[in-house]
């Protein structure tokens, strides 16, 4: 009786070390499927940060592009002004000329 028990015994012994065997098995699978997803959304975040740097520095360009067509724009202005004055007094001494 006491050998059957002692069988019974080994036996739960054995099947719990199974168990715990199978158990460590899919927490360690679990656990590397996590660190897998953990690398891969790492790389993915890596990748935004270099577009979004890239983005801003294309930005950065425009900005500099429409800051430069600003100033093209202005001093165009200042030369259609000049011409306007000279186009006027042009005309002011046509006038002047003629009515002499």
């Amino acid at each position: 009786m006491a050998n059957c028990t002692l069988e019974v015994s080994q036996e739960k012994c054995s099947d719990l070390e199974r168990n715990l065997f199978q158990i460590q098995s899919e927490l360690q699978d679990e656990q590397n499927t996590k660190y897998s997803l953990i690398n891969e959304f790492n790389k993915q975040i890596i990748s935004l940060q270099n577009n979004s740097s890239a983005n801003m520095s294309h930005i950065n360009e425009l900005k500099q592009d429409l800051e430069n067509a600003k100033a093209l724009n202005k001093e165009k202005d200042q030369e259609i002004g000049n011409l306007k004055t000279q186009l006027a007094d042009q005309k002011q001494n046509n006038e002047k000329t003629w009515n002499i």
